[in-house]
C-alpha cells in the first residue's frame, strides 16, 4: 500500500481504504467529512462479504476504524 496513494487523509478528512484480501489489491474508496460517515459506508460496504476489508485514516494517515473480515 502507499505506493498509489497515501493513508493521510485531506485536513480535517478521514481516508477510507479498500482491501480485497482474495484478489490482494487495495484502493483509496474516498474521502469523507466525519468519522462517523466513514464508519457507516465502512459498515454498509462490507455487510455480507468476505475476503473485504476497508480501514479508516486520519489527516495524520494515523489508522482510526476497520470493518470487513479476511
Amino acid at each position: 500500500m502507499d505506493t498509489d496513494f497515501s493513508r493521510k487523509a485531506p485536513k480535517g478528512k478521514f481516508r477510507i481504504v479498500g482491501v480485497n484480501t482474495f484478489l490482494n489489491n487495495d484502493w483509496h474508496e474516498k474521502d469523507v467529512d466525519t468519522l462517523q460517515n466513514a464508519k457507516k459506508i465502512i459498515e454498509e460496504k462490507t455487510r455480507g462479504e468476505e475476503k473485504l476489508r476497508y480501514y479508516i485514516y486520519d489527516e495524520n494517515g494515523k489508522f482510526i476504524a476497520d470493518a470487513g473480515t479476511f
